[in-house]
């Protein structure tokens, strides 16, 4: 990514952050994979933004 944005310095380079990757979404998961919060059922995660790309 640096390489190509040093090539292309006219260019705006956006890069998007995975929840699973922030800390308070981490220490979640950390605790229900340990079984802490029994069953989980269902997590909804709400982004902040319009989601653009197709996932």
């Amino acid at each position: 990514v640096i390489a190509a944005a040093q090539r292309r310095p006219e260019i705006v380079v956006q890069v998007g952050l995975e929840y699973r990757y922030m800390p308070p979404v981490a220490r979640l998961l950390s605790i229900v994979k340990d079984g802490l919060v029994g069953q989980v059922k269902m997590v909804a995660i709400r982004e902040h933004r319009f989601p653009f790309l197709v996932k």
